[in-house]
């Protein structure tokens, strides 16, 4: 028979998934934590959640825990938003992100960037 969850069972990032998966929910998040004047500039009616799966192999589970994409009200521009949450104080999360950044960038490195062969 199965213990009962107790509050310490909690999976902390599972629950920050389901809270923020859909766009909505993130949007009202930016609104409340974003100055107006970034707020004004984005399109969050046209906000969308992007696939986390699209990330080097080679990072395994080590992937951003939600993304999304926003266009920009000014046209052309698009706003990515990576999400992490941590279940506790984590010293090296700066490089964490910084990973995570460099990987989202790589296809346009090698679109843009790389010479042709």
């Amino acid at each position: 028979m199965k213990k009962p969850q107790q509050p310490k069972d909690i999976d902390h990032d599972s629950y920050f998934r389901q809270s923020f998966e859909t766009p909505s929910a993130v949007a009202s998040l930016i609104r409340m934590l974003v100055s107006p004047e970034i707020v004004a500039a984005l399109d969050l009616e046209n906000l969308k959640a992007l696939p986390v799966a699209h990330f080097d192999p080679d990072v395994g589970k080590r992937t951003p825990d939600l993304l999304f994409q926003c266009p920009c009200n000014t046209g052309g521009s698009v706003v990515t938003i990576l999400m992490e949450h941590k279940s506790g104080p984590n010293h090296l999360i700066a490089l964490q992100i910084l990973r995570y950044v460099l990987l989202l960038h790589e296809p346009y490195d090698r679109k843009y960037l790389l010479p042709s062969t």
